[in-house]
């Protein structure tokens, strides 16, 4: 078949195929062949393998299998068996297709074939040959933002998809390792509701889940699937109420759950196969004065459970089953809500309070359960001498003993030092690289690094290096506003649990991403709102990107300069820093979304424009440079001032 013969039909794919022109068309699939006058066109597979009719959209050579895409479905083609494998879309079968109308294939930097649809994209499952859909979500304000899809390029980690009116979407693998858990409407084995409030794993390996008006989840150790328990009016032996706010284990192998509206709860863990919930509520119990529990922590110095509310702290001593609040004569403190409470290794509880820190001697409260030594900071924990009440959200003890404190505003707390009675605590907020100053919840990795869940995202805190590396919505992590006092790592697996308002996270690691920033591009130059391009004008000799020196005048009031890192890797929470020396040697700091530095009425002189990019592990791009020679008018010139002041004749 020659070239002269195919007029009148459209060229519907090309691609490369073992160093081959492929081509689709005439509703199938050619080899083009230069034999030097002209070109030749072969069949480069069975005329019976294509149904007829197909429009060929697009190739893509994996090995030996070569993907066709046209629009009535998927092809597989075996270069060696010369065999192949069709996919189309089956409405009864979620492992299919999303649409049988293929628009472009493209491959990951793991391997993976990525199919373009008019309805998402589908990543090919080798393992079971099945897909994975991902479409448009109209709930969410993260991935596509349009199921028309056109094309798609692969960049590394990066994956570019253009649409057909949402513009240019960018995904990129996540950076967390992680496991996710959501309410399923028409899942019974899933959560029972999304905010997720308290977190525990008892000693049987078994993960405890309290939710915010979901009530209790059980997910047996081995199992994918929860149990739920909630509350029943009909049964005065189920769980008091469906907001769980807190959960701990006491010696006995009792399940404690404390609820924000009725109380805590007491179940055996071996009988949760037909539970029975044990009530201790103010209408209920002598001792206890508020039903709204913000913490508990198990006490084996004094072997009891003790217990924060929204009226202060109680304690309920185990050995003789009583409950009662601890008298602390400081002014208020009855009022306060506790929300945090742990030991640390000198058997010391700690307590985040809405009102600041509290610390009690566990050894001296056991002698006298009336008279007993304790600390208390209500003012800002870093500076003492302010007027600053500190409003603390969690406590947490590291595996060296360190104590950790979470605040409402003010960031994390570090406790540094202490000496005879003094405390002091060193503060790390957001300007030290913290993603938000509200920290709800405090871990740590078995790498000895702080993690910390925000109203923000999550923030990962190295204490050697000082430094923070932050984790957003890009990373799989569901929702960026995490619960207080919904955090716990697992003592079999390591696994670090969090909870937000879209469900459940458990972080098991951070992916490699080595890779450093690549350098910063210059990719646009503007000279008094006028874009210059390369070429013949007065300011640059060649294109922007491939400039060394900008000529200015000073009769250009302003110009500004666009710049992009070429790590397409790099998310949007990915810094640039940029500065102009001779002008201000200081660097300025941009968001990833921001990539502009402007200047206006600059004094004539040489200038250096300098931009580099940091990442979220603190890596830093090369620096770029544009020198800038900025010209004085000509009345400036020291030539025309001497001619000007020369005596007259």
């Amino acid at each position: 078949m020659r070239n002269n013969e195919k007029t009148g039909h459209l060229i519907t794919a090309v691609g490369e195929v073992n160093d081959e022109i492929w081509i689709g068309y005439d509703h199938h699939v050619y080899k083009v062949t230069d034999t030097g006058n002209e070109l030749s066109f072969t069949p480069a597979i069975s005329y019976k393998i294509l149904e007829s009719n197909n429009n060929v959209h697009c190739f893509l050579q994996d090995s030996n299998e070569i993907w066709i895409g046209t629009d009535r479905g998927l092809y597989c083609y075996d270069l060696e068996k010369e065999d192949h494998r069709r996919y189309r879309r089956d409405q009864s079968d979620p492992g299919s297709l999303s649409q049988s109308f293929i628009m472009d294939l493209a491959k990951s930097s793991t391997g993976e074939i990525i199919i373009a649809t008019l309805q998402g994209i589908n990543f090919y499952n080798a393992s079971d040959d099945s897909f994975i859909r991902l479409s448009q979500s109209k709930g969410s304000a993260n991935g596509l933002n349009c199921n028309f899809i056109n094309s798609l390029l692969t960049d590394g980690n990066t994956i570019w998809i253009g649409t057909e009116i949402g513009g240019l979407n960018k995904m990129t693998k996540q950076n967390l390792i992680l496991q996710s858990y959501i309410h399923g409407k028409n899942d019974p084995g899933s959560l029972s509701d999304n905010p997720v409030n308290s977190i525990f794993e008892d000693t049987y390996g078994n993960l405890w889940v309290g939710n915010v008006e979901g009530g209790l989840n059980l997910k047996p150790k081995g199992s994918d699937t929860f149990i739920h328990f909630r509350h029943s009016l009909k049964d005065s032996h189920t769980l008091s109420h469906n907001s769980v706010s807190a959960i701990i284990e006491d010696n006995q192998n009792n399940l404690w759950v404390g609820t924000w509206g009725m109380g805590v709860n007491v179940i055996p863990i071996a009988t949760i196969k037909d539970p029975v919930f044990t009530r201790y509520t103010v209408e209920q119990s002598i001792g206890l004065n508020s039903n709204f529990i913000g913490s508990m922590c198990f006490d084996p110095v004094n072997n009891g459970v003790w217990i924060g509310t929204n009226q202060g702290l109680h304690f309920f001593d185990l050995t003789r089953g009583e409950l009662k609040q601890v008298p602390l004569s400081i002014d208020r403190l009855h009022n306060t809500t506790i929300v945090g409470l742990c030991m640390d290794p000198k058997s010391r509880l700690w307590a985040a309070t809405s009102k600041g820190v509290l610390m009690i001697d566990l050894f001296s409260f056991a002698k006298s359960r009336t008279e007993f030594s304790y600390y208390f900071r209500g003012k800002k924990l870093d500076d003492p001498g302010s007027e600053l009440v500190e409003k603390l959200n969690c406590v947490y003890v590291d595996s060296k003993g360190t104590v950790w404190l979470g605040s409402h505003g003010y960031g994390l707390y570090r406790l540094v030092s202490e000496e005879n009675g003094k405390f002091v605590f060193e503060s790390f907020t957001v300007k030290d690289g913290l993603s938000n100053n509200n920290i709800v919840g405090i871990l740590e990795d078995e790498f000895h690094h702080i993690w910390l869940s925000t109203s923000y995202g999550i923030s990962c805190f190295d204490p050697e290096q000082r430094t923070f590396r932050n984790f957003s919505l890009t990373d799989g992590i569901l929702e960026d506003q995490f619960y207080w006092n919904a955090f716990h790592r697992s003592a079999s697996t390591g696994t670090l649990y969090f909870g937000n308002l879209a469900g459940l996270i458990g972080i098991q690691g951070i992916r490699d991403t080595s890779d450093t920033p690549s350098r910063v591009v210059l990719t646009k130059l503007t000279v008094l709102n006028e874009v210059i391009h390369g070429g013949e004008n007065k300011y640059i000799r060649e294109n922007i990107t491939n400039a060394k020196e900008l000529r200015l005048h000073e009769r250009d009031k302003s110009f500004s300069i666009e710049f992009s890192s070429l790590n397409y890797t790099n998310t949007d929470t990915d810094k640039y820093l940029y500065r102009l020396q001779g002008f201000d040697d200081r660097w300025t700091e941009t968001e990833g979304t921001q990539h502009l530095a402007s200047y206006t009425n600059l004094n004539a002189g040489k200038y250096t424009f300098q931009v580099k990019t940091v990442d979220n592990n603190s890596d830093e791009s090369d620096i770029t440079e544009l020198s800038i020679l900025i010209k004085p008018f000509f009345t400036k010139h020291g030539g025309f001032l001497s001619w000007f002041l020369l005596p007259l004749l």
